[in-house]
C-alpha cells in the first residue's frame, strides 16, 4: 500500500488477491511524486481523471492501484496478490474494474 501517513481504508481478500480502498487528503500530485510508485498510466473511470500505478518492489507485477481525486482529497483502490495464491492476471485490469464498480458510491 502507499507508504504515507494520512491514509485510511479497509481491504477484503478473495482466494487470489486483496482489494483495498483508501482515502486521504493527499493530492494527485503527491501520489504522482511518491517514489514508492511507478508505471503511471491514465485509467478510464467514468467521470474521473484517474491513473494506475504499481508499487516498486523488485519489478513485481503482483499489484496495481487506481487513484483519482475527490473534493476531499484522493481515493486509491489497490489490488495485490495474496501471498501463496495463484495470479489473478492483470492486476491493473482488476483494480480498474473495482474502481468502476465503486465509482458511483464515491462523491466527486
Amino acid at each position: 500500500m502507499v507508504q504515507w501517513t494520512g491514509w485510511r481504508g479497509c481491504s477484503w481478500r478473495t482466494d487470489n488477491y486483496f482489494t483495498g480502498v483508501l482515502s486521504s487528503s493527499h493530492t494527485m500530485n503527491e501520489v504522482r511524486s511518491n517514489s514508492y510508485l511507478t508505471n503511471f498510466q491514465d485509467a478510464d473511470i467514468p467521470g474521473r481523471q484517474a491513473i494506475t500505478d504499481v508499487e516498486k518492489r523488485s519489478g513485481t507485477t503482483d499489484n496495481c492501484g487506481v487513484s483519482f481525486a475527490t473534493s476531499k482529497g484522493t481515493i486509491e483502490i489497490i489490488v495485490r496478490q495474496a501471498i501463496g495464491a495463484q495470479s489473478a492476471g492483470n492486476y491493473c485490469t482488476v483494480a480498474v474494474q473495482a474502481a468502476t464498480s465503486l465509482n458511483d458510491s464515491i462523491p466527486a
